[in-house]
């Protein structure tokens, strides 16, 4: 239980940095005073379309008795 609350933490924080980085490109696309170059608007894109966190391969402590008794796989 407590991996997935971690799992979902970590997905909503990059959800998060997702959501302010379309807000600040969209905003400064909107913007043509800023006159944002190529370079500038492939860095905004490229750190918003990056892959998503790898999830943690930690399991957790064991689920029940039986799997403390067997110990870790």
């Amino acid at each position: 239980m407590s991996r997935l609350f971690i799992q979902n933490l970590a997905l909503a924080d990059d959800a998060s940095y997702r959501r302010v980085m379309t807000m600040t490109f969209l905003g400064l696309n909107a913007d043509k005073s800023a006159a944002i170059t190529d370079v500038e608007r492939a860095l905004i894109l490229n750190a918003l379309f990056r892959p998503a966190p790898p999830s943690t391969s930690d399991e957790g402590p064991p689920s029940g008795l039986l799997d403390l008794i067997k110990g870790g796989k």
